[in-house]
């Protein structure tokens, strides 16, 4: 059966007719609250035209509100973004993560309830009680924004509270730790291992993570982002010619081809023996590749008594690589980056570094020819 045509000014959006206006540059959308059948068509119509006047006369704050909760007005937020970051779907990745704990904080409170107050509350929260770093307060709101904007076309709020809150800039909420051999040797130790962590009195045991442990290493040695670790596939190494394919991603320069380390050469080895395809890093789920490694990840950062994510490798990687060889071109390369300004964020030299270049300029200069000029008073 074929699908009924929309009439002008009315849509079909989860089996209710939805009106859309347009005027002087702005949009209004709306459930009209009517089924979407042939026999409710005029009845829409008359509520097209009455919201129609309305807006026209300046009167659209008339319109009514619906009432949603944030957490099912969240479910649809993100029903839609699977479909329209489809051809991006770590975009799609990105706001689910974030709208987990918007979720928690939320809850069922209505989307027109929120305020700017409520947002710097939520940034309250998830500095002292999650205690996340700014980079992902501002991803945080970055995935807030587009969902208050969809919520405005939903008619479920007329304003967008999140742009009358400060979101942390891009400069304070770098990345920019660059992991220290001591907590490095710390680190690969309790994830290989194992170790026992107290809390409130009770031991519990954790670990070992023997899959943190290789997406860490080969993280650090390689400067591959995590999802890019994870969703490596067995087809995609060349143990012969010692060469790993990085085959997809955002960006053509995303696209690489890499050297292994031996001890990725090792770890991939081990992982993929006896094996001509599939993934290197399975899931839990027949068919599914490994996809999270938080849990695993904060315990053994808890009992090093260390800060940082498991993305700060690939920055550690940016540092040293660049400390051994000074060649900015080749990182780009490695990091999978076109532009070496966006390289720089990942550049973290240390200060011995630093002085040894200063050095081996001065060195270049020669002897300084001797200036004698009569001094003025």
């Amino acid at each position: 059966m074929a699908k009924m045509k929309d009439p002008p000014g009315l849509r079909q959006r989860s089996g209710n007719w939805h009106y859309r206006i347009r005027y002087k540059r702005n949009e209004w959308t709306a459930d009209t609250g009517l089924a979407a059948t042939p026999r409710n068509v005029s009845a829409a119509l008359g509520k097209l035209e009455e919201a129609r006047k309305a807006i026209i006369n300046g009167q659209a704050d008339r319109l009514s509100i619906k009432v949603k909760k944030f957490e099912e007005a969240a479910d649809e937020f993100l029903r839609w973004a699977e479909g329209e970051y489809r051809e991006h779907p770590n975009t799609a990745k990105r706001l689910r993560t974030s709208f987990a704990s918007l979720k928690a904080f939320f809850g069922t409170d209505p989307v027109n309830s929120i305020t700017p107050n409520s947002v710097e509350k939520y940034k309250t929260f998830r500095r002292t009680e999650d205690k996340v770093q700014e980079v992902t307060i501002r991803h945080d709101l970055h995935a807030l924004s587009p969902f208050f904007e969809y919520a405005k076309n939903a008619n479920w709020c007329r304003e967008n509270p999140v742009k009358q809150v400060k979101i942390p800039s891009g400069k304070d909420a770098l990345r920019d730790h660059v992991v220290t051999p001591e907590e490095e040797l710390a680190y690969f130790s309790a994830a290989r291992s194992g170790f026992e962590l107290e809390k409130k009195g009770k031991t519990s045991k954790r670990g070992p993570f023997p899959a943190l442990h290789d997406v860490a290493r080969i993280i650090l040695d390689q400067g591959m982002r995590p999802e890019e670790v994870m969703s490596l596939r067995v087809e995609h190494v060349d143990f012969d010619k010692g060469k790993l394919h990085v085959v997809r991603g955002k960006s053509k320069s995303a696209r690489r081809t890499l050297t292994m380390t031996p001890a990725v050469k090792f770890i991939l080895a081990k992982r993929t023996e006896g094996r001509a395809e599939g993934w290197v890093f399975r899931g839990k789920k027949a068919g599914e590749h490994l996809t999270k490694l938080n849990n695993a990840h904060d315990a053994v950062i808890e009992k090093i008594g260390a800060s940082f994510v498991l993305y700060e490798f690939r920055h550690t990687y940016a540092t040293r690589f660049y400390e051994a060889t000074g060649d900015l071109v080749a990182l780009a390369r490695n990091l999978g980056h076109a532009d070496l300004r966006t390289v720089m964020k990942y550049n973290h030299p240390q200060e011995a570094f630093l002085a040894k270049a200063d050095e081996k300029f001065i060195a270049t200069l020669g002897e300084p020819q001797v200036i004698t000029t009569d001094v003025v008073h």
